[in-house]
């Protein structure tokens, strides 16, 4: 059962960390972008901040606070999704070693030794892990999405304009 999501396949956490980094790393430096931009405008406007000005900081305020709920809502329903799916995952691993199980005790005692119930259980054990990292990668990511979103999308917004927009100043800093 390989299942996709978000781009990553569950079964290779390798992958699955490398982009959720990436996207950390995307949005840091979109962020000391608009924190950047942000500080100078708060500087530039003083102590008597125009229309215009104080919107951009009420808005500061109120998309972290979003950001924040839908992150964790994302992360909440991926969470809940994952557990069904380790429930349906362990229920097959279960009656697999069940079945390895039966199958070691089976054979002769002279051939059993405990390297031998070792080498049943590790195939079990690395899936499992890599099952489990691959879902944590998958939270991640699913969490990240709103607050990356933002981020990006406020660089995009203030700081990434083309060069003409940038020399105009704004009505609180003439």
């Amino acid at each position: 059962m390989r299942r996709r999501t978000d781009g990553f396949s569950v079964f290779n956490p390798f992958s699955a960390w490398t982009g959720f980094s990436l996207r950390v790393g995307e949005m840091l430096v979109a962020s000391a972008a608009v924190i950047q931009h942000r500080s100078a405008r708060i500087a530039a406007a003083g102590p008597a901040p125009g229309a215009r000005d104080r919107r951009e900081f009420t808005r500061m305020g109120q998309e972290k606070l979003e950001a924040a709920a839908e992150s964790m809502q994302a992360m909440w329903l991926r969470a809940i999704s994952a557990n069904m799916q380790l429930a349906g995952w362990m229920t097959q691993q279960m009656l697999a070693s069940s079945t390895r199980t039966l199958g070691l005790a089976m054979t002769p005692a002279l051939l059993w030794t405990p390297g031998a119930a070792i080498a049943h259980a590790l195939p079990t054990q690395r899936a499992w892990v890599k099952q489990l990292s691959g879902i944590g990668a998958g939270v991640a990511q699913q969490g990240l999405r709103p607050v990356h979103a933002r981020a990006t999308a406020n660089a995009r917004r203030l700081v990434y304009r083309p060069a003409g927009l940038v020399a105009r100043k704004s009505r609180g800093s003439r």
